[in-house]
């Protein structure tokens, strides 16, 4: 399944899918993440073990909404997430 974070954080995403997937739902997850290194644009990986802790149905849709809270992520990758995040959040 492909999807686009609507949100994300050092502990988590949350994201739209075109399926109900049951909370407590194991799930592997793979980021991509847009950054940017010694001024070029980047895109890192960051593999993750992830549970779905919610999970909403999108009115007149079959769509759904899901937060995952990664269950087992890379220290490294974490503080990458969190350094984008941060990057992202004193553009605005």
């Amino acid at each position: 399944m492909v999807t686009e974070t609507a949100n994300i954080s050092r502990s988590g995403l949350y994201c739209k899918v075109n399926r109900y997937i049951e909370p407590m739902t194991k799930l592997k997850v793979c980021l991509l993440l847009p950054l940017r290194k010694n001024g070029k644009d980047v895109t890192k990986q960051i593999m993750a073990q992830g549970v779905v802790v919610r999970a909403e149905q999108i009115a007149a849709s079959d769509d759904h909404n899901i937060a995952i809270f990664f269950s087992e992520i890379a220290q490294r990758d974490a503080e990458s997430i969190a350094d984008y995040v941060s990057s992202y959040l004193e553009s605005k």
